[in-house]
C-alpha cells in the first residue's frame, strides 16, 4: 500500500507523518486526485511504501514537486505519436485536407522519432505541428481543424485571450493566416493575422487574439478551432508553403 502526503510546503511534506493534515490517506491504488489547485503554484508530494505482508516495513519516499500552469492548454502537441491504431497521431486529432477537402496536410508522410510531428522546429517541448498548405487549386484555401465532443469553457480562471505560436519557412509563399472559432450552437467568427509574411518568418511569432474579437461566439462553449491559410471570404488561387504551430493556449490578458 501507499501513504500519500501532499501540500505546498516542501519541508512540511518531507517531515509529515500520518498524524498531520498533509497525510492524504493510505491506499492500494497508484493514482491520487489532488482536486482543485491554485494557478501558477508549486505543490509537493511524497509516497511512502508499505511492504506487502509487513505493515511495519515502511519505506519513506522522496519529495517530488510540480507547478501548475497559469493558462488553459488547448494543444501543446506533446502527446502525439506514430501510433495510428491507437489514434494518437497528430493528423487524427487535427483534421486536414485529406478529410475537409482543402489544400492542407498535417504532419509528415513518414514518422520519425516516434511521431509524425516536427521535432526540430519547436517552440517548447519535443515537437510542434507542421502544416503544409497549397492554395493553387479549389477551394484556394487550406484549413486544419480540431473538434471537441463536449463544450470547452475558455473563460475558466479569468482567461480571455487565445495565444498561439507560429513559425514559417523562408521558402513559403505569402498567405493570410486566420483562426476560426465555432461554438456548440454553430456560431463562428474568423480573425485574420494582419501580416501575410508571417508564413515565412524564420522565428517564432506569438499571436494573441482577445476572445471578445470572435463576435457572436460563446467562449464557454467552444467546439471547433480552425487554423487556416488563404482566404475564406475571397478565395483566389495562391501559393504553397509550410507553417509550424506550437503552444496553443488561452491566457489571461
Amino acid at each position: 500500500e501507499h501513504d500519500i502526503y501532499f501540500g505546498d510546503d516542501a519541508a512540511a511534506v518531507a517531515a509529515a507523518d500520518t498524524t498531520g493534515i498533509l497525510f492524504r490517506g493510505r491506499q492500494s491504488g497508484a493514482a491520487f486526485d489532488a482536486e482543485t489547485l491554485e494557478w501558477n503554484k508549486t505543490y509537493y508530494w511524497r509516497v511512502d511504501e508499505i511492504a506487502e505482508g509487513d505493515p511495519n516495513g515502511l519505506q519513506k519516499g522522496t519529495v517530488w514537486s510540480f507547478t501548475t500552469a497559469d493558462f488553459l492548454p488547448v494543444d501543446d502537441f506533446e502527446s502525439y505519436t506514430e501510433d495510428i491504431e491507437g489514434g494518437t497521431t497528430v493528423f487524427q486529432t487535427w483534421i486536414d485536407g485529406l478529410v475537409n477537402d482543402t489544400g492542407s496536410y498535417v504532419g509528415y508522410p513518414i514518422a520519425a522519432g516516434g511521431t509524425y510531428g516536427e521535432t526540430t522546429v519547436i517552440h517548447s517541448g519535443r515537437q510542434s505541428m507542421p502544416v503544409a498548405y497549397d492554395n493553387g487549386d479549389e477551394p484556394y484555401y487550406s484549413e486544419v481543424q480540431r473538434m471537441w465532443a463536449t463544450d470547452q469553457d475558455w473563460t475558466v480562471g479569468g482567461v480571455s485571450v487565445l495565444s498561439l505560436f507560429v513559425q514559417g519557412r523562408i521558402t513559403s509563399d505569402p498567405a493570410v493566416l486566420y483562426v476560426v472559432l465555432e461554438d456548440a450552437d454553430g456560431d463562428s467568427a474568423v480573425i485574420e493575422h494582419p501580416d501575410d509574411t508571417i508564413v515565412f518568418s524564420p522565428e517564432w511569432i506569438r499571436w494573441q487574439i482577445p476572445l471578445a474579437d470572435f463576435h457572436g461566439v460563446d467562449p464557454t462553449r467552444i467546439r471547433t478551432l480552425t487554423l487556416g491559410l488563404g482566404s475564406r471570404s475571397d478565395p483566389t488561387p495562391g501559393g504553397s508553403g509550410t507553417v509550424y504551430f506550437d503552444d496553443i493556449r488561452v491566457v489571461r490578458p
